[in-house]
């Protein structure tokens, strides 16, 4: 009897756990649809781009489809979404990516989706003494080796934290999305750097890449690169995704916009 009051009394508490839990989870994981993880930068843009204008069998894609905030590809919060399989498919950085599919066989990189996305903004023309890079991407460092002077130093932080170092003056310079560099720009100068970087991949869940949406989304995906090969179509959207005349970035565009290389996928059958 006293075992079976135990098992009532642990089953209900787990029940319990499980409700209270539910409530702290975000909103956009508390539904069906398939999750993709991207950054309100880049990533973000084409995904949102796809959701919003492109249909499965007549069906807004929106109707199947929701978006995962990810931040930083290296927060906690990241990694936990990915290993608890709240993601489908995942935009992140080729670093990051790299470490979590060695760490969890469920996942793959199916290869590179865009590149060039990341610039320096800095206060001045002149070679920054100290650059701000994310944390774990060592793309970014390579980046700063590439482009400046090798005395310029670099510091790893959060990437939260870049745009507030930046603005303290703790370092003269940042490595930053192009459409983030555009938003907080604010009359500071964009650059490219010297060389052609892969800057996002996308990650999928292996059991994932089985299904027919998966198949689907990728059509779609390609479709929206070859979309945004009209540079004019391409401005519509970022227009609309962050509002260009309010941040005064059209100027920054119209100079940047042939670095940004958005890259096809291969499709499935």
């Amino acid at each position: 009897m006293k075992s079976i009051n135990k098992r009532i009394v642990l089953l209900s508490s787990l029940v319990v756990i499980l409700l209270l839990g539910s409530r702290f989870l975000p909103s956009e994981i508390l539904n069906d649809n398939i999750k993709i993880g991207v950054s309100d930068d880049t990533s973000g843009l084409i995904v949102d781009y796809i959701i919003k204008n492109k249909e499965f069998d007549g069906t807004k894609i929106m109707e199947e489809f929701d978006t995962y905030s990810i931040k930083d590809c290296w927060s906690a919060a990241a990694q936990w979404a990915l290993s608890s399989e709240v993601l489908d498919l995942a935009m992140i950085c080729p670093d990051a990516a790299k470490k979590f599919i060695e760490g969890d066989s469920r996942f793959e990189v199916l290869g590179a989706c865009v590149k060039n996305s990341d610039v320096f903004l800095s206060n001045e023309y002149n070679i920054p003494k100290k650059i701000g890079v994310t944390r774990n991407k060592n793309y970014q460092k390579q980046m700063v080796i590439d482009t400046f002077d090798k005395t310029c130093e670099i510091i790893p932080m959060a990437a939260s934290a870049l745009p507030y170092a930046l603005e303290r003056g703790d370092v003269e310079g940042i490595i930053t999305d192009l459409v983030k560099g555009i938003e907080i720009s604010n009359g500071r100068i964009i650059r490219k750097a010297n060389n052609e970087y892969i800057t996002y991949v996308f990650v999928v869940r292996k059991e994932f890449k089985k299904r027919r949406e998966f198949k689907e989304f990728i059509k779609k995906y390609n479709e929206a690169v070859n979309d945004f090969k009209d540079k004019g179509q391409l401005l519509t959207k970022l227009d609309e995704y962050i509002n260009l005349n309010k941040k005064g970035g059209k100027v920054q565009w119209q100079k940047w916009k042939q670095i940004l290389k958005f890259v096809t996928i291969k499709e499935w059958n």
